[in-house]
C-alpha cells in the first residue's frame, strides 16, 4: 500500500507507513478465495481455508498493534477539545458568548457567595460545575476554589 501512496507528496511518510500497516484487509482475499469454491475446483476448500486463516491472523496481529504503531510513529494525538465542560452551545446570531471561568483563591477574596463576587456587568452565571455535579446557581450559592462557572456575556 505504501507504493500506492508514493505519488501523494502531501501525505507524510509516517502517515503512509501507518496506512500501510492498518490498511484494508480481509474482504477481498476471502471473496477471491470463494470463486474456486463456487466453480467446484479441486482443492478449493484448502485454498479457502488457508486464505481465511492468513487473513484472520493478519487482522488479529495488525488490529491489536494499531495503537502501538500509532505511538511509535507519533500519530497518537490527544483528542482536541471542542465545546465546553457543560456541553452547552448557543446560536451565533444572539451575539452572546459562553465563557468558562475556573475559580481561584484570588477570585474568592471578597467572599465565597456568588453575589459577593466581582462579576462583570451583562454577565450571567448559568451553571457551576463542581466535580462531576452541575449546579444551577443563585446569589446564595457558596463557591469553592476549582468550581467551573459557565458564564453568558454580551448579547443584544
Amino acid at each position: 500500500m505504501i507504493i500506492c501512496l508514493l505519488p501523494c507528496p502531501k501525505i507524510p511518510w509516517r502517515a503512509k507507513t501507518f496506512l500501510s500497516w492498518v490498511g484494508l484487509r480481509g474482504a477481498v482475499p476471502i471473496i477471491f478465495a470463494t470463486y474456486p469454491l463456487i466453480n467446484n475446483i479441486e482443492g478449493a476448500d484448502i485454498i479457502f481455508n488457508i486464505v481465511f486463516f492468513i487473513t484472520l491472523i493478519s487482522l488479529l496481529v495488525q488490529g491489536t498493534t494499531i495503537s502501538f504503531i500509532a505511538r511509535k510513529l507519533n500519530l497518537d494525538l490527544p483528542e482536541e477539545k471542542t465545546g465546553n465542560e457543560f456541553g452547552v452551545e448557543i446560536p451565533e446570531e444572539l451575539g452572546s458568548q459562553l465563557k468558562e471561568v475556573i475559580l481561584t483563591n484570588e477570585m474568592l477574596e471578597n467572599g465565597n457567595l456568588l453575589s459577593e463576587m466581582n462579576i462583570p456587568k451583562n454577565t450571567l452565571v448559568m451553571m457551576v460545575k463542581r466535580g462531576k455535579s452541575i449546579i444551577v446557581p443563585n446569589g446564595k450559592l457558596k463557591m469553592e476554589k476549582g468550581d467551573i462557572l459557565l458564564c453568558l456575556s454580551g448579547g443584544r
